[in-house]
């Protein structure tokens, strides 16, 4: 399913979701009760720029709350909003279970190692810090 540009309220080219599919609760793996996950992308204003892969996941037992997680810096891999949350109380159902729609996105940066996700970070941090100390940036 196409989404068009004006329909996002924010500047991008659009985005398209790619799959929509039902979750069961007995499902294998699955300790969030039935929900909807959808997948897709988000094209960014920037042609060259890569997309963004995002997930949203919409409980059967909605709460009308909404829970985005986010990649915490190390950007890079799908964040899809199905985990726990980070460092929260380890017997405490994930939040998709407790009802709330979840997303994430992974930021429009693919990587499967966590040190090119890193060192994208920290170069984006030394260019918007003005560091002159990052080897990422070229000298004039």
């Amino acid at each position: 399913m196409a989404i068009g540009a004006g329909q996002i309220g924010l500047p991008t080219q659009g985005a398209v979701v790619t799959s929509a599919n039902a979750i069961a609760a007995a499902d294998a793996g699955n300790v969030s009760g039935d929900y909807c996950q959808l997948r897709g992308t988000i094209q960014p204003v920037d042609p060259q720029a890569p997309a963004i892969t995002f997930a949203v996941n919409l409980p059967d037992a909605w709460n009308r709350k909404v829970i985005h997680f986010g990649g915490g810096g190390f950007d890079g891999v799908l964040i899809d909003g199905t985990e726990p949350v980070r460092f929260g109380p380890a017997d405490k159902p994930t939040p998709l279970a407790l009802g709330y729609a979840t997303f994430g996105d992974d930021a429009g940066h693919q990587s499967s190692s966590i040190t090119d996700v890193w060192g994208w970070w920290r170069a984006c941090m030394a260019l918007a810090s003005g560091s002159s100390s990052s080897t990422s940036r070229r000298s004039s």
